[in-house]
């Protein structure tokens, strides 16, 4: 959210908000750990990751007339995330997962001017 003046952070395993660029008092979000936090696309909502207990978190933060922060939620669970961002409408999320098997990269293919070969490869003449 462009123009959000609280930042939220993770520092030692939990997830805060504070006034941006300050000075303001700290609030922590999270209640049992969390890491990753991303607001909402509305700013009245931060999403972060609790990895201890395998679980997407959401907690609704009130800015005006001063920082109220409701209290955290869970919404799913999942075995394995490293990183998630969320939709520009706030519907989806997108996950890094580790493989359970990582194998080197020994190829990389470029395309230049891929869209006329897509056009030609899709063509229905």
């Amino acid at each position: 959210w462009d123009s959000n003046p609280f930042s939220v952070y993770s520092h030692a395993e939990q997830v805060y908000i504070e006034p941006y660029p300050g000075p303001g008092p700290r609030h922590q979000l999270s209640s049992g750990g969390g890491t990753y936090p991303v607001w909402g696309p509305d700013g009245d909502e931060v999403f972060y990751l609790d990895g201890a207990r395998s679980r997407m978190m959401r907690a609704a933060v009130r800015r005006a007339p001063e920082i109220t922060i409701g209290a955290p939620e869970a919404l799913f669970t999942f075995d394995s995330i490293s990183w998630f961002e969320l939709s520009p409408d706030g519907e989806h999320f997108v996950f890094l997962q580790p493989g359970s098997e990582a194998q080197p990269i020994t190829q990389l293919r470029v395309v230049t001017d891929w869209f006329t070969e897509l056009e030609h490869l899709v063509s229905t003449d």
